[in-house]
């Protein structure tokens, strides 16, 4: 839990919190932290209760069209954000070549496209890799943040103090709630992760959560204030991109060098696990064409195929729930025979990174993809999702506030998220003097504390 909370997101976050102000960031984290281990919990019990390890199949089990309808509803809402994610993760690599200065001098090394591409191209292969392959991740991810975290507190040793705001009210608190609502609605793996639990239970995984979500919020607390301690409002939306040994003499630009390459080995071990929800659906679907290809003709795809099925088995087998049902004719035979082509899932596979590093090309904003993308799981992970199924499938419960508990999230969850849209900025000139903004609480330096 603790590792699938480290991302693109948090790289962000110092810049959200000089929007936010050092007491509204600390609230917000742990105000966002807590929803979500509440409407995690709501999808445990519930998974347990109908024994559904998949939020698409536990969705699927809603009365009516309701289940149909929300069941894809889901699959393009975890579309769009992994996709999302993809482009964050190509500004990184960008970035950690090129800001604050490039690391290789040439012509065509200092750009941002060369490296997009080149990182593209290297997704290509290892998104083919087995997921077994790609498990040092967590242990990476862990290291480079804890390292960032040490770079960050160099940098806090500088001739001139840094102005910052203990207290003040803003736009930026929203943009700093879309940042954490993108770093953490891991709503779409937890439940496989409760399915693989030891003794599995929900008390049991509630101390699994809060064990969890209590060193996120220790993580995500410090990453965020030190890095706006550190930089002040001019932190950037990357905060690798405000290590720059020429502004901190302190800081070694061979350390420098590792966390940026870190980084890069980071997203490099991280992209293949987020491209996997994007394929997944066309993969149960192509399962299912090799099914339907051995009714209408015995001798096809015999190594792929279950044996001993009919007609009725083969629009009953889904990869997932509300998996179109496909027409036992001529065109129904024809999809069947294109889905089943070993090259379709690869050329999606390389269409999707091929989109990712166009969108790149066109956006270097990781603050902004990271608000709208937060906005968006906002909506859906957190608000919709919950909602829905504690409304329809968790009605017997005995607690008299969780109805109305549900409503507020509802209304607060979309209204918020809805907010994100618009606020895509981390707007620091609304709490700083300097910028004609207020900061009715201590605006001081961080040298003189005497001044709150």
């Amino acid at each position: 839990l603790i590792v699938g909370g480290l991302g693109a997101g948090i790289l962000s976050m110092p810049w959200s919190a000089a929007g936010a102000g050092l007491i509204p960031a600390i609230l917000i984290t742990f105000l966002v932290l807590a929803v979500n281990a509440w409407t995690i919990m709501i999808l445990v019990i519930a998974s347990e209760k109908y024994q559904e390890f998949d939020v698409g199949n536990l969705l699927s089990r809603l009365p009516g069209q309701l289940g149909k309808a929300t069941y894809y509803l889901m699959n393009v809402l975890v579309w769009i954000t992994m996709f999302g994610c993809l482009v964050g993760y190509e500004i990184v690599v960008a970035d950690a070549f090129t800001k604050p200065s490039p690391l290789f001098k040439g012509e065509w090394v200092e750009k941002r496209e060369f490296w997009i591409v080149l990182s593209s191209v290297v997704m290509i292969p290892i998104c083919f890799l087995p997921q077994s392959y790609l498990s040092f991740t967590s242990s990476l991810s862990l290291g480079v943040s804890v390292f960032l975290m040490v770079l960050i507190c160099i940098c806090l040793d500088q001739p001139e103090p840094v102005q910052y705001c203990v207290w003040g009210t803003g736009r930026g608190s929203v943009s700093y709630l879309s940042t954490m609502m993108y770093s953490v609605a891991i709503q779409m793996c937890v439940l496989p992760m409760y399915k693989e639990l030891k003794d599995r239970s929900p008390s049991r995984f509630l101390k699994v959560i809060v064990f969890g979500f209590s060193g996120l919020f220790v993580v995500y607390s410090s990453f965020s204030l030190l890095g706006y301690l550190a930089f002040g409002s001019t932190v950037k939306q990357n905060v690798i991109s405000s290590l720059d040994p020429k502004e901190f003499p302190a800081l070694p630009q061979s350390a420098v060098v590792v966390a940026r390459m870190g980084t890069v080995a980071m997203i490099m071990g991280v992209y293949p696990m987020m491209m996997y929800p994007l394929v997944a659906p066309l993969r149960a679907l192509r399962d299912k064409t090799m099914r339907y290809r051995k009714f209408v003709d015995p001798s096809l795809s015999q190594n792929f195929l279950a044996t001993g099925e009919t007609s009725e088995d083969i629009n009953s087998i889904e990869g997932n729930a509300g998996t179109p049902k496909f027409r036992a004719d001529k065109r129904g035979s024809n999809s069947a025979a294109f889905l089943s082509q070993f090259w379709v899932v690869p050329l999606y596979t390389v269409i999707i990174i091929a989109l990712a590093m166009l969108c790149s090309f066109l956006v270097d904003a990781l603050g902004v993809v990271v608000i709208i993308n937060g906005a968006l799981s906002g909506i859906g992970f957190i608000a919709v999702c919950p909602f829905l199924i504690g409304i329809y499938m968790m009605s017997d419960s005995t607690n008299s506030c969780f109805v109305p508990a549900l409503w507020t999230l509802l209304i607060m969850g979309t209204l918020l998220s809805l907010l994100g849209f618009f606020f895509t900025d981390n707007y620091y000139q609304d709490i700083d003097p300097q910028y004609g903004g207020s900061c009715p609480w201590g605006h001081f330096n961080s040298s003189n504390s005497s001044g709150l």
